[in-house]
């Protein structure tokens, strides 16, 4: 799979944006620092992530979710999956639209 992938670094933090070159093009955040990393809006590219985050060594820490749109939460049962124990935080209002999504 085609991805796009920038970032840069501040303060020991490496920041970077993951576009996967597919049909919907979301954008996952990844930041990370000494070896772990969090994921902002992992949207539907499950293995693409997952894969970028072990060539690279880090651990998974958490998931955070701007909103409960498909585009952004499509693939975090499965990277739960993948990253057994890694919590998903969105905030309480988007719950319903949440449980809603496809």
């Amino acid at each position: 799979m085609d991805v796009q992938v920038s970032g840069g670094a501040r303060d020991g933090w490496q920041l970077f944006c993951y576009v996967p070159q597919i049909a919907w093009q979301e954008n996952c955040y990844v930041a990370a620092v000494d070896g772990d990393c969090f994921l902002v809006d992992p949207g539907f590219d499950c293995e693409g992530v997952g894969a970028f985050l072990r060539e690279r060594g880090w651990h998974l820490r958490c998931i955070l979710l701007t909103h409960a749109h498909h585009d952004h939460v499509a693939s975090v049962a499965a990277l739960q999956q993948a990253f057994p124990s890694v919590p998903a935080y969105l905030h309480p209002l988007d719950r319903r639209l949440l449980m809603h999504a496809p």
